[in-house]
């Protein structure tokens, strides 16, 4: 399965529709099975409404949450290119800092993951995909400055039961997690693994690396940063596994 994870900046840049643009170039050309996607601003609106399957059990959004489940075209009528997209409303007041994930998969389920620490919830979907069986895929973005909503994320993300891989922009190095001394250690579940990838910042205009993935169970994968990339703030990261 080919995952990436890239915070947008917002869905529009330069005049035209990032989704359109440039979403549609990860799947097309890049090759990827699942996006993970944060400050996706409003779902491409090439995209419309379809039928969507279940939440997972215990694992469904409050009521008024605004979201949607789309199914967006990426060929033609006679060649379709389906992918299918859950979006949820994250940020009510800008309309940009919204998570979604996009899959060339159908979802067995979707799922939703509550923020402990009350910022944006995570969200994800069930995939049936190979001999491995059903894989749980996760897009999250953390609190501004700090990520020190992570933990209590991928903890809630954990009690799902199922294999997952939890991808976003953490808003911390990695090297936040689990050092100790470092006054808020970020500790994640039993068994899970951080996916590294080659060391390019991954927000180039801080240095930093803020965009990466953890799997359960590990081992974890390294990804690569698509630093040829420039229309964000921030580059995406592929993972294979």
């Amino acid at each position: 399965m080919r995952v990436v994870t890239w915070n947008m900046q917002g869905a529009t840049g330069g005049g035209e529709s990032k989704w359109n643009a440039d979403v549609k170039r990860l799947f097309l050309q890049a090759g990827v099975n699942v996006a993970c996607l944060q400050e996706s601003g409003n779902p491409p609106p090439s995209a419309v409404p379809a039928a969507a399957p279940g939440w997972l059990p215990g694992f469904a959004p409050p009521v008024g949450l605004n979201g949607a489940y789309l199914l967006w075209n990426l060929g033609t009528s006679s060649r379709p290119f389906n992918v299918y997209i859950i979006w949820i409303e994250t940020d009510p007041t800008g309309h940009r800092n919204n998570v979604a994930v996009a899959s060339v998969l159908p979802p067995l389920n979707l799922i939703y993951i509550p923020n402990p620490l009350g910022g944006r919830p995570a969200i994800g979907m069930r995939l049936l995909y190979g001999p491995a069986g059903n894989a749980d895929i996760f897009s999250l973005h953390a609190f501004s400055g700090n990520g020190n909503d992570g933990p209590g994320l991928l903890a809630n993300i954990n009690l799902t039961g199922g294999s997952w891989f939890a991808a976003g922009d953490y808003n911390c190095d990695p090297t936040q997690w689990g050092l100790p001394g470092s006054g808020s250690p970020k500790i994640v579940p039993p068994g899970t693994a951080y996916c590294p990838h080659n060391p390019v910042p991954t927000h180039p205009g801080s240095g930093t690396n803020l965009d990466y993935a953890f799997k359960n169970p590990g081992p974890g994968v390294i990804g690569t940063v698509l630093d040829n990339f420039i229309v964000s703030d921030h580059y995406p990261v592929i993972y294979d596994f």
